[in-house]
């Protein structure tokens, strides 16, 4: 069962007729996002699924922003914190997905690199954060790790799905300019903050299910997505 129709459900929509798994994937994407009316709206389709798929193992998507400074006190990471709590209070089985900053094919424009690559094409200046950095990883590894994740036996754990390495905001937008042959137009202020993600769990076997995190994973990624 997939319950969400954004890009983690698509990804997943092979598991739509699996009901040894509930994979929700639905609910509040924008990090940025200060409606309260939102937040509860995806607590409360959150707990309707619980009651209804109770008997299979309960897979939430989570977010590796729990481990950003500068972000962890943000109402969408309390609100993404809430989720697990009540999954680990309420489901029987569970397996949570902390995830780091998806890029895939998604009309979305609240993805970090819809973002600022609509911001490069449409000329509009936006800031960069000095200190900040972002773990890209992309939605086919995501599903890669996942798929791998849950053929294991381990029941109600945590697991952060994320890239070894953390980008800056300038390597990222170098990126994009290069994926889209197109100057960006910013201002660099002073915020922001480096972070760590413990993969040591996913480093266990993510070559064996075909995931390489190596020196140019960052300018393919953009390519692949972004490239004109």
């Amino acid at each position: 069962m997939v319950i969400g129709n954004g890009i983690v459900a698509t990804e997943f929509f092979d598991f739509k007729e699996d009901n040894d798994v509930v994979l929700f994937a639905s609910g509040v994407s924008n990090s940025r996002e200060t409606l309260e009316a939102n937040f509860k709206r995806e607590e409360n389709l959150l707990l309707d699924a619980l009651k209804e798929y109770s008997n299979g193992t309960f897979v939430y998507f989570s977010t590796c922003s729990i481990y950003d400074s500068s972000l962890n006190n943000s109402l969408y990471v309390n609100h993404k914190l809430n989720m697990e709590r009540i999954i680990q209070e309420k489901a029987s089985k569970y397996k949570i997905f902390r995830i780091s900053n998806i890029v895939g094919k998604t009309p979305n424009p609240n993805t970090l690199t819809n973002y600022l690559a609509n911001c490069i094409v449409n000329e509009k200046k936006f800031e960069v954060w000095r200190k900040a950095t972002r773990n890209l990883i992309d939605i086919i590894d995501i599903g890669k790790l996942v798929r791998g994740e849950l053929k294991r036996p381990q029941e109600n754990n945590i697991v952060n799905i994320a890239n070894s390495e953390n980008y800056s905001l300038f390597e990222i937008v170098s990126g994009l300019e290069f994926a889209l042959e197109k100057q960006a137009n910013y201002s660099v202020v002073d915020k922001g903050a480096d972070f760590e993600i413990d993969i040591s769990y996913i480093k266990l076997f993510k070559e064996k299910l075909g995931v390489f995190f190596g020196e140019n994973y960052l300018k393919e990624l953009l390519i692949r997505y972004y490239k004109k």
